[in-house]
């Protein structure tokens, strides 16, 4: 299953004001990349401008919400 933006959207250019926003880690298959697995690593809070790139921070699973992924884990996969 692949998705996309549908016609007429318009995709944000920032995060800046997703704090909270779930980090996601995505498994494409090689061959027509679809989705293959997706998997939640961590909840961004903070957007930071490096150089001509943007940075997003976020607490990972080895950081207090390594209890929330355990939990989401335990209850989902």
């Amino acid at each position: 299953m692949s998705r996309a933006a549908g016609q007429g959207a318009i995709l944000p250019s920032s995060y800046r004001g997703t704090s909270g926003g779930g980090l996601w880690k995505f498994y494409l298959d090689q061959n027509d990349f679809s989705l293959v697995q997706a998997r939640l690593i961590g909840v961004v809070y903070w957007e930071k401008p490096v150089g001509n790139e943007v940075h997003l921070i976020g607490q990972g699973q080895i950081s207090i919400y390594e209890t929330l992924f355990a939990a989401i884990r335990k209850k989902w996969c």
